[in-house]
């Protein structure tokens, strides 16, 4: 496979993920999860640590990480929809290029 071929396969995997996790986020059962479970459960926890009623530097490290693994959720999902934007940009610019067939370089 040559690497224009590899390069459109990346570029239009990279899409169809984005596209997919974009329509999964936008469902009213993911935004209610995201609304009304995750995020008041960083919220407390994050009170929590700031409050000081954390009792044991074990505690600590376990309520940190359940915050960097919610948080993780939510990042993680919009990173797989801003990736797949970005794709669509590059395929389009990356096509135009092909179309305009000067592989020579800027002058």
């Amino acid at each position: 496979m040559d690497q224009t071929a590899k390069l459109k396969a990346r570029y239009a995997q990279a899409i169809e993920d984005g596209r997919k996790i974009s329509v999964f986020t936008s469902m009213p059962e993911w935004q209610w999860y995201i609304e009304n479970a995750i995020k008041p459960t960083v919220n407390e926890y994050t009170d929590r640590i700031l409050t000081g009623q954390i009792q044991s530097n074990k505690e600590d490290w376990m309520v940190r990480g359940m915050i960097a693994g919610m948080k993780l959720v939510i990042e993680t999902t919009e990173g797989f929809i801003r990736t797949g934007e970005d794709a669509k940009k590059k395929a389009k610019d990356y096509q135009k290029f092909l179309d305009e067939g000067d592989f020579n370089g800027p002058r």
